[in-house]
């Protein structure tokens, strides 16, 4: 068994989100030639109020912080507010359904 901290996968891919931008999140990795065929998990749009995660129809995200000890289905969607900002490190994830195996499922990480 490996040891907890080695369970991640380091992956150089980064994004920045400006004020007013919509960025997708996606199950799998961007692909040119079939990009019109995946659909987006949820959409991200950060105002002046917050960091609002839509999730698509559908989709099962959860929030959960760093340490994975504070978890939050989101099924619709939901504003994190910019008072609440700390520089924490939070985390996205498509976590698997009741009866699902997985052996992985990506998770992407951002400071809140």
């Amino acid at each position: 068994e490996f040891p907890q901290e080695n369970h991640w996968i380091k992956c150089p891919e980064h994004a920045v989100l400006n004020m007013s931008d919509t960025f997708a999140l996606y199950n799998e990795p961007y692909s040119y030639f079939d990009m019109e065929d995946l659909k987006p998990l949820c959409q991200l749009t950060l105002t002046t109020q917050g960091l609002q995660i839509s999730p698509e129809s559908g989709s099962h995200i959860e929030l959960q912080n760093k340490e994975a000890s504070t978890t939050a289905k989101i099924i619709s969607s939901r504003m994190l507010k910019a008072e609440q900002k700390k520089q924490k490190t939070l985390q996205l994830c498509n976590f698997p359904l009741a009866g699902q195996q997985t052996i992985g499922y990506p998770v992407w990480r951002f400071k809140w």
